[in-house]
C-alpha cells in the first residue's frame, strides 16, 4: 500500500550505491531502485520531498555506517508533491512503529507531520525555527493551523532556536491555550547542553533550515544572516533521536531553486546521520519506572508541597514529578541536575516555575 505514494530513488543515485564499499551508509541500507522494502524489522524510513533529496543522499550514502542493529530503508520519493500527500505515508509507517525521515519538507507538510501522531496519546511537536510561526507571518503560520485542528491529544509545543528580532512569545502565550515551551538562539548558543530537557518530552521534529546561519545553510529559503551553527544543528538531531518517545523528523525551507549546493546537501546530510546515530543510541529508559530511578525529595519555600526529582541510573538524567500528581511516573518533567541543584538553594529556575505555574 505505501508503495503507490512513493516513486524511485533516481538511477544516478543507484550507480553511485554500486561504488560504495562496506562500511558506508549506502551500502548498509534498503533502497527502493526497483522494488519497494519490505520494512519488515525496520526502524527508520528515509523519504525524498522536491529535487533536492538526491542531492543530500548522495552526501549522506557515502557516509560512514556504524549503527550494527538497526535497520534503515530508504522508501525513495513522494509520488505527489502536494501537503495532504505526506498524511498517508505517515500514517502506514507509525501504524508499522517505523520512524520517518523527511528530506525537504514544506511550512505546509508540518502540519500533516504533526497530525499524523493523533494515535498517540499525548503529543508534543518541536519546531526549530527562526521565529516562532504564529499570528501573522505570511504563508508560514503553521501553528496556527495545528492549534486550530484542535487536536485532543496535543499537550505541548516547544519551539527553539527563534530570534528575539523575529518573534515575540508573549503573544503566542497570551491568546493559546497549549501550553508554549521557548528557547532562544541566544540561550542555546550560551549554553547548548540546556537544549537536551526541551527536547526529551518531544513526539516530532520539525526543523526549519531557516533556523540556520546563511552562510551555513545557503540553500535555505530564507535571507536572515544569523542563526544556529551546523554543530548545534547536529546536537539538537542527536538529543531529538536519543529520545525514545520521538516518532519523526522533518527538514524543510528548502530553496528548489538552488540547484546545486553541496554544502548545504552535506550539512543536511549530516544532521540526518545524528538523528540516526541517536536513535540507535537509545537506553530504554522510556517508560520510566522506579526500578532504574533514585529520588530525592526537596523542600522549598516558594511551593507548599514538597519537590520531587528522579535521577536515572541508566543515563544519568533527571527529571522531576509533576507537582499535580506526585505519585505518577507517567508524566515526569524533564529537567536538568543544575535545576535540581537550584530548587535545593531555594532557588527554582524559571522554567521549572512555568512548569509549576
Amino acid at each position: 500500500m505505501l508503495g503507490h505514494w512513493m516513486r524511485v530513488i533516481s538511477q544516478d543515485i543507484s550507480e553511485q550505491r554500486t561504488l560504495l564499499n562496506s562500511n558506508q551508509f549506502g551500502s548498509q541500507i534498503e533502497t527502493y531502485f526497483d522494488e519497494f522494502p519490505a520494512l519488515t524489522d525496520t526502524k527508520i524510513a528515509i523519504i525524498g520531498s522536491g529535487p533536492f533529496a538526491d542531492l543530500v543522499r548522495s552526501e549522506l550514502y557515502q557516509m560512514s555506517w556504524s549503527f550494527r542493529h538497526l535497520k534503515v530503508a530508504d522508501v525513495g520519493n513522494f509520488a505527489n508533491s502536494e501537503p495532504e500527500a505526506v498524511r498517508p505515508v505517515l500514517d502506514d509507517l507509525h501504524g508499522a512503529d517505523i520512524i520517518p525521515i523527511i528530506i525537504g519538507g514544506t511550512a505546509k507538510s508540518i502540519v500533516q507531520q504533526v497530525i499524523s501522531h493523533k494515535s498517540l496519546d499525548r503529543s508534543h511537536p518541536l519546531f526549530v525555527d527562526e521565529r516562532i510561526a504564529y499570528g501573522k507571518v505570511l504563508q508560514r503560520s503553521y501553528l496556527n493551523s495545528i492549534i486550530e485542528a484542535e487536536l485532543s491529544n496535543l499537550r505541548s509545543i516547544t519551539v527553539m532556536g527563534y530570534q528575539r528580532h523575529n518573534s515575540d512569545p508573549s503573544m503566542m502565550l497570551k491568546q493559546c491555550d497549549v501550553n508554549i515551551n521557548t528557547l532562544r538562539l541566544g540561550q542555546i548558543r550560551s549554553n547548548a547542553a540546556a537544549m537536551e530537557p526541551y527536547i526529551r518530552d518531544c513526539t516530532s521534529l520539525s526543523f526549519s533550515l531557516n533556523s540556520m546561519k546563511k552562510a551555513e545553510a545557503p540553500i535555505k529559503s530564507g535571507n536572515n544572516p544569523s542563526g544556529l551553527k551546523s554543530e548545534e544543528a547536529c546536537q539538537i538531531c542527536r538529543y531529538a533521536g536519543i529520545n525514545e518517545q520521538m516518532r519523526s523528523f522533518m527538514i524543510y525551507d528548502v530553496d528548489h531553486d538552488v540547484n546545486n549546493c553541496e554544502q548545504s546537501a552535506t550539512l543536511m546530510a549530516q544532521m540526518i546521520w545524528y538523528f540516526i546515530d541517536g536513535v540507535n543510541s537509545r537506553m530504554k529508559e522510556f517508560p520510566a519506572t522506579s526500578q532504574h530511578m533514585i529520588e530525592y525529595i526537596v523542600t522549598t519555600t516558594l511551593v507548599e508541597a514538597p519537590l520531587k526529582f528522579f535521577k536515572s541510573q541508566i543515563s544519568g538524567r533527571w527529571w522531576m514529578a509533576d507537582p499535580s500528581n506526585p505519585e505518577s511516573m507517567e508524566n515526569l518533567l524533564p529537567c536538568t541536575y543544575d535545576e535540581y541543584l537550584s530548587a535545593c538553594r531555594d532557588e527554582i529556575p524559571s522554567r521549572l516555575i512555568k512548569l509549576l505555574g
